[in-house]
C-alpha cells in the first residue's frame, strides 16, 4: 500500500506528509489526499497507465466530522449565542431522548 500512495503522491505532485491511510489491503488501499481537480487531470494525462486504476471521490463536509462531535456539541459545555440557545435546547433534549449519553 505504501507503495501506491508514493505513487499517487507522485503523480499528484501532492505532500505524501500531509496524507492519511483509510484502508489498506493487498489489493486496495484508500487514501485521503489533499489535491486539486487540475492535479488529479494532469495525473491522467501523464500517468495514464497507472491512474487507470486509480479513482478519486470528494471528502463531503460531514465526513469531515471527527468522531462523537455531535455529543459534544449537544453537551453542557458548549454554548451558543442567546438567539440560538431557545432551538438548541430543544436539539439537546430531543438529542438526550434518543442516545445514551
Amino acid at each position: 500500500g505504501y507503495q501506491r500512495l508514493q505513487r499517487v503522491t507522485i503523480a499528484l505532485d501532492a505532500d505524501i506528509s500531509k496524507t492519511q491511510t483509510t484502508m489498506n489491503t493487498d489489493d486496495q488501499s484508500c487514501f485521503i489526499i489533499l489535491t486539486t481537480a487540475d492535479a488529479i487531470e494532469d495525473a491522467y494525462q501523464y500517468e495514464e497507465d497507472f491512474m487507470m486504476n486509480v479513482s478519486f471521490g470528494p471528502l463531503v463536509d460531514i465526513m469531515k466530522i471527527a468522531s462523537r462531535t455531535p455529543y459534544a456539541i449537544l453537551g453542557d459545555e458548549w454554548s451558543t449565542t442567546s438567539e440560538g440557545a431557545p432551538a438548541v435546547s430543544k436539539l439537546r433534549s430531543s438529542f438526550n431522548e434518543n442516545t445514551d449519553l
